[in-house]
């Protein structure tokens, strides 16, 4: 606000501003020059804030903050009126004491939105998991999303929809795009290839696929059983050594677990863990490590030790 006149002051100005509606004042937002100013008096929606007086031929600079409500639609209209008393008394009737701003509102930048990110591999071992050590990311397929959106896959097999509208929606994998064919998981509905999700904040879908005949050999599996406690171990002849996998299932927390998975005489750990020391809660404990080893095969599996406190 300023005061054009070079010769008079205004007392006691009062601001008056009409928000448009829709635009919630937030209380505590005032400022008066950079300075913490009390909040208006609102009435009839209208905020009225004294700002003392404005010297002649000076400005003042109020600034506060709204909340945009779901009742804000369309153009946003917002009016001030400055009024105060000068030499000739209380001035109103003047063209220069109104002034109005026009906001459009994109109410796009205000509906809940989600991500979508997901992973297509190559799921050597069927858990419907990607395992990194074990299962092969597939690049450059095709990610399909219920509405025309279409996405690639990076050299690790991901993919990712930003900015989806939260609510159920429906992904498909192009299968011109893999010569893998997709495994069945209950999300796909009896439709292979094909996921109906609910989406909400960051939701993962992953399109595990099946491996093509002949390229993995799983040479050994091996489950240890103690009461109502599961130890599952799997061992896989890969490219350049060998994947282990390890899977814990208990019913009931488990204190003081030493899990540990012995490699062969000689074999080098490249990756992974194939030790657990700590505690277990019910459910499923996974661990995957990958070993190179130059012996024979069928000597390539150890059996795994596995003890708790009671």
């Amino acid at each position: 606000m300023t005061n054009q006149s070079a010769t008079t002051d205004i007392d006691d100005a009062l601001i008056t501003d009409t928000p448009a509606r829709g635009l919630e004042y937030v209380p505590g937002t005032s400022t008066l020059g950079g300075k913490p100013l009390a909040d208006p008096v609102i009435e009839n929606g209208s905020l009225n804030w004294n700002a003392g007086r404005i010297a002649a031929g000076q400005s003042i600079t109020i600034t506060y903050q709204t909340r945009v409500t779901p009742e804000a639609v369309g153009q946003l209209v917002n009016t001030v009126v400055v009024s105060g008393k000068g030499a000739g008394g209380v001035a109103r009737a003047i063209a220069s004491n109104r002034a109005t701003a026009t906001t459009k509102l994109n109410p796009l930048k205000f509906s809940p939105l989600a991500d979508i990110v997901g992973t297509v591999f190559v799921d050597r071992n069927r858990n419907g998991l990607f395992d990194p050590l074990l299962d092969l990311p597939v690049p450059r397929a095709r990610v399909l999303l219920a509405g025309g959106r279409e996405v690639l896959t990076d050299a690790r097999g991901r993919y990712s929809f930003p900015n989806v509208p939260t609510g159920t929606h429906a992904l498909r994998l192009d299968p011109n795009t893999t010569p893998y064919p997709p495994l069945h998981v209950p999300q796909d509905g009896g439709l292979s290839g094909t996921r109906t999700v609910f989406v909400r904040g960051l939701t993962s879908v992953d399109f595990p696929l099946a491996p093509l005949g002949g390229q993995i050999d799983a040479l050994r599996r091996t489950t240890l059983t103690v009461g109502d406690v599961r130890l599952e171990k799997t061992v896989y002849a890969v490219d350049g050594g060998y994947v282990v996998t390890l899977r814990l299932i208990t019913p009931r927390r488990l204190e003081e677990v030493n899990l540990t998975d012995p490699l062969p005489a000689g074999a080098t750990l490249k990756e992974g863990r194939n030790i657990h020391n700590g505690t277990v809660e019910a459910g499923e404990l996974n661990l995957t490590y990958r070993f190179d080893w130059t012996g024979e095969p069928r000597a390539a599996t150890t059996d795994p030790d596995l003890s708790w406190r009671y």
